[in-house]
C-alpha cells in the first residue's frame, strides 16, 4: 500500500507539510490567476509538485520513480487526447444544457491534469530517479563492488 505509506507515523509530518504547501500554493495561484500570469502558473506547478512529492517522498528505489516518470508521460498523452475528444464531443455532438456544461468541465479538468500535474510528476520522477541511481552506483563503488 504505497499510498498509505505516506501517512505512516514515520512519514506523516512531511506528508501533511507537503499537502499544506500544495493547498497554499493552489490558493495563491487561484487568487493571482493562471491565465497569462507567470506567478500564477508557477504557483500551480509548485502546488502540483508538492502534491506529487507528498505521495512519493517515502519511496526509496530508482524503479519506483522511473515508473512515476514513465507513467506521467503516458498520462500526459492520455489526458490531452481525452481533452481533445471531449472538446469535439461538447462542440459537435452534445446539445446545449447541463450535459454540455458537464463535458466542458471535464475538458478543463483533463486539460489541467495533463498540462500541470503530469509535467510535475515527470520532473519529480526523473530527478529523484536519477538522484537515487547516482546514489546507488556510488554506494556500490564505495563497498568495492562493481556497478552494473
Amino acid at each position: 500500500m504505497l499510498v498509505l505509506e505516506a501517512f505512516s507515523p514515520r512519514h506523516r509530518r512531511l506528508t501533511v507539510a507537503l499537502l499544506a504547501v500544495c493547498g497554499l500554493a493552489a490558493i495563491a495561484a487561484a487568487a493571482v490567476g493562471i491565465s497569462d500570469n507567470l506567478p500564477g502558473i508557477l504557483g500551480a506547478y509548485l502546488a502540483a509538485g508538492a502534491f506529487v512529492l507528498a505521495w512519493a517522498h517515502p519511496w526509496r528505489t530508482e524503479r519506483q520513480f522511473a515508473r512515476l516518470a514513465w507513467g506521467s508521460l503516458i498520462a500526459f498523452a492520455v489526458f490531452l487526447g481525452l481533452s481533445a475528444l471531449l472538446e469535439v464531443a461538447a462542440n459537435q455532438w452534445i446539445a446545449a444544457g447541463a450535459a454540455r456544461a458537464l463535458v466542458q468541465g471535464l475538458v478543463a479538468v483533463s486539460f489541467l491534469l495533463g498540462v500541470i500535474l503530469c509535467p510535475a510528476a515527470f520532473l519529480v520522477g526523473a530527478i529523484a530517479g536519477i538522484g537515487l541511481g547516482i546514489r546507488d552506483r556510488r554506494r556500490g563503488r564505495d563497498r568495492g563492488t562493481a556497478a552494473p
